[in-house]
């Protein structure tokens, strides 16, 4: 015969199984959550410092070897 309790200790060790379970799952999520909103947010600087480069592409202001700083239009933010 069992103990009195035993089917409260079963349920309450089933239970913890799956709050670990559940707890290992969200920070999974999290990890992934952030990486990717890491990597959008370096896709993103990329993608301005790909159109600063296309600006100063485009502009050509050359004095001397150097572009002319002046000429440029800074993004705005």
């Amino acid at each position: 015969m069992d103990p009195p309790h035993s089917d409260f200790f079963y349920e309450a060790e089933e239970t913890c199984k799956r709050a670990e379970k559940l707890n290992s799952m969200v920070e999974e999520a999290c990890a992934r959550f952030t990486q990717d909103r890491l990597l959008a947010v370096g896709e993103e600087k990329d993608d301005e410092e790909e159109s600063l480069e296309d600006e100063l592409e485009r502009s050509n202001v050359v004095t001397d070897g150097h572009r002319d700083a002046q000429d440029l239009e800074c993004p705005q933010r």
